[in-house]
């Protein structure tokens, strides 16, 4: 052994475990991902063969249920109320509906005016396309 040292630790004592394995260990892919890829790739009818998680996934991706209410994509405990996603000023997706106005869609030009609309509110400038 060693030059001596006396080792006198009790061996009835447990010492508190290290912090890092009280942590849940990572995953390769965050809690029902696997779900989520399965249904993007089984036919339609077969879809609630795979039903979202029960439990917090963790790492919630978000869609537009209705007009209040976001939900995750992966597990039934996401909910949040509806938060607004706002494109860029300069985006494309903003010069694609100009151009789409242009040519007659009347979806593009109520979705290019809500824009605007949001942009009033919020004390942005008015957006003018680029010159073509």
């Amino acid at each position: 052994m060693s030059d001596g040292v006396p080792y006198d630790r009790s061996v009835g004592t447990t010492a508190t475990p290290h912090s890092s394995s009280l942590e849940a260990p990572r995953r390769l892919w965050p809690r029902y991902r696997w779900r989520t890829w399965i249904r993007g790739w089984v036919p339609w009818a077969l879809v609630d063969v795979f039903p979202r998680g029960w439990r917090d996934c963790g790492q919630h991706e978000w869609y537009r249920e209705d007009e209040e209410t976001d939900r995750c994509y992966h597990c039934m405990v996401g909910v949040r109320p509806h938060q607004l996603m706002e494109a860029p000023i300069d985006h494309q997706f903003r010069i694609d509906l100009f151009r789409a106005a242009q040519r007659g869609s009347v979806v593009a030009a109520e979705a290019l005016e809500r824009r605007h609309a949001t942009d009033r509110a919020l004390g942005r400038p008015r957006w003018h396309p680029p010159e073509a």
